[in-house]
């Protein structure tokens, strides 16, 4: 994306380094419509068909599905596999929205800190209330951080019984995780996708 933003705003100019978050700023500034099109067109899956281990994950008896992302796969997910889906809940807005309102850029991300966030506060609620398990993230988004901290639920043991999927994290990463109550579990999304696939129930009180 980086790649196709930067030739949307500034052609063929050699790349100099600008990131996908100021990117993404210009050419809601510059050229608001075509940003539009290229978000509509490059973040929608699509009918061709997806890994197997998607099934698996997104067919598990979740209480929810929240999601960083953007893009539509669990329609994708849904039509291609039959499923019947949780409520799925787009933290950064989902593609169809007006392209303002889809968080990726610095100062979408400086608004967001700025201001309360009903999605976040629902979301620490849940965190509240059931273990979650986390996968493909890092957990470093600064709102769901300071949710957190405004809830008080930053501290030991908030988020026992929690789990992240990864196959690699830094040893601090690790402290703090484990401070939290969440436990790594050092695999990729396709390995626990097989592995939940294969058994016969899946995990029920987590997301």
């Amino acid at each position: 994306m980086v790649h196709d933003l930067w030739q949307l705003v500034y052609g063929d100019e050699p790349h100099d380094g600008s990131t996908l978050e100021d990117l993404y700023d210009v050419a809601l500034n510059r050229a608001r419509d075509r940003l539009a099109d290229y978000v509509d067109r490059r973040l929608r899956v699509g009918p061709g068909p997806l890994p197997d281990h998607y099934r698996a994950w997104l067919g598990a008896p979740w209480r929810a599905i929240y999601t960083l992302n953007v893009d539509d796969l669990e329609v994708a997910a849904a039509a291609q596999f039959g499923l019947a889906l949780p409520p799925v809940v787009h933290v950064n807005g989902m593609i169809g929205d007006d392209v303002a309102a889809l968080t990726f850029s610095t100062r979408q991300y400086g608004a967001r800190l700025a201001a309360r966030q009903r999605v976040y506060e629902q979301l620490v609620d849940d965190l509240d209330r059931s273990p979650f398990v986390f996968v493909g993230t890092s957990l470093d988004e600064s709102p769901l951080w300071q949710h957190l901290d405004q809830r008080g639920a930053s501290g030991p043991g908030a988020c026992a019984g929690s789990f992240l999927v990864t196959r690699s994290t830094t040893r601090a990463r690790r402290e703090l995780l484990a401070h939290l109550g969440i436990e790594w579990i050092a695999a990729s999304v396709e390995d626990v996708g097989r592995a939940l696939g294969g058994a016969t129930t899946a995990p029920s009180a987590s997301r």
